[in-house]
């Protein structure tokens, strides 16, 4: 579990090449007798970061989902409908394929929180609602 974001304001001579590097898209480290303390990274190296991470895991998920759907095949072919050896190969293969979904929706969620706290706009579920109310469009 993560730790609340929290904006520190910097005078403008502390920490400027750590600032810069961090613009340029460099991880940059903090160290204090010789262990990383803390991390500062670019905000859109960030979200390029975590959008790569949930397109991985979305590639992912696609890959699972196939491999469950070949297995499912062969074990239908293999197995008739009822069997015990059957019904727990499906099982297993659901859960194989929701453990695969379930890794795609936090990546997704993690990528869409970094690009909210960058800044990128929100709409809120009112104004949603009036927008999808709204005919003809």
């Amino acid at each position: 579990m993560t730790s609340a974001a929290r904006a520190y304001e910097l005078p403008d001579d502390s920490l400027t090449e750590v600032v810069a590097e961090a613009r340029l898209g460099n991880v940059v480290y903090l160290v204090r007798d010789g262990e990383r303390v803390a991390v500062v990274q670019g905000t859109e190296a960030r979200i390029r970061e975590l959008e790569d991470v949930a397109l991985a895991a979305d590639a992912q998920l696609r890959a699972e989902a196939e491999s469950a759907r070949k297995t499912l095949a062969l074990v239908e072919q293999s197995f008739p409908e009822g069997s015990p050896v059957g019904q727990s190969v499906r099982a297993l293969l659901d859960e194989r394929v929701a453990a695969a979904e379930d890794i795609a929706d936090l990546a997704a969620a993690r990528a869409a929180m970094a690009r909210i706290e960058a800044g990128e706009e929100t709409v809120s579920f009112a104004q949603l609602v009036a927008e999808l109310e709204e005919p003809g469009e």
